[in-house]
Parts: C-alpha cells; sequence; structure tokens
C-alpha cells in the first residue's frame, strides 16, 4: 500500500517539477556579459520559491541596468533601467576600495535554519579584477 502511494505522489509531483524547472530562464544560468561593473544572483535550494536562480542587480558600465522579476509563478522576464551616472561612479570606486578588496570570499552561513537555504553571490569587475562574495543564508 506505501509503495503505490509513493508512486503516486512521484508521478503526479514529477511532471510539475519538470515543467517547472524547464521555464527558468534566468540570466543567472548562463556567463556574465562584458561590459558588466555589477553583478547580484541569489540562488535559492530546498523549499524554496519557483523561480530560481534569480538576477537581482546588474549594473553594466556603459548605463545599463538589468534586474528580473516573475511575469508568472514560473516564469522571469528582465527588466532594463539607466541607473544615473554618478551611481555607477560610486560603484566603481566602492568596488575599488580596500574593504571591498580584501572582503571574504564566502561567509558563513546566516542565521541557521533547516527548510531552505539562499546563496547570494555578489561579482564586482573592476579594472583589471573581479571580486566574487558569497552570502548564504538558511531558513
Amino acid at each position: 500500500m506505501r509503495i503505490v502511494f509513493l508512486a503516486t505522489v512521484i508521478g503526479l509531483i514529477l511532471p510539475v517539477i519538470t515543467f517547472a524547472q524547464q521555464r527558468v530562464t534566468s540570466a543567472c544560468l548562463s556567463d556574465v556579459p562584458p561590459g558588466v561593473l555589477l553583478n547580484i544572483c541569489q540562488h535559492e535550494f530546498g523549499m524554496a520559491a519557483i523561480p530560481t536562480p534569480r538576477l537581482y542587480l546588474r549594473i553594466y558600465k556603459n548605463g545599463r541596468g538589468e534586474y528580473e522579476e516573475n511575469k508568472t509563478w514560473n516564469t522571469l522576464i528582465k527588466k532594463v533601467f539607466r541607473p544615473k551616472a554618478e551611481d555607477i561612479r560610486e560603484i566603481e570606486r566602492l568596488g575599488a576600495t580596500e574593504g571591498v578588496q580584501k572582503a571574504l570570499e564566502r561567509y558563513p552561513v546566516y542565521r541557521q535554519g533547516d527548510d531552505s537555504s539562499s546563496e547570494i553571490t555578489v561579482d564586482i569587475y573592476g579594472e583589471t579584477s573581479r571580486k566574487r562574495i558569497i552570502i548564504r543564508i538558511e531558513n
């Protein structure tokens, strides 16, 4: 009886999970394009809301900004905006500071939990360097 119940549940859930995973087309699933100054992505694991990963913010050196938001419960769309030139210069300045350059590459888990976790990746691209900072949160 248990085997039949388990097989039925798997048979009903597997197509839904497969369909949901096929619909995610986040910009975070591909390589970062050239000309990016700042890139922030979030990946969720465990009991996470669909879709994942998600592009929180991408700022290009030419003044273009992008982020993703839900179109439907399982589909992301990319939105474009134009940040101010002084904001872009400030991001460049902050990215080159000693504090950012000496920051840890991976921080210990913030807020222990057991149902789900989230990993936020911040990439800052300088003239000749790249700094990656990974922050993990568990719920």
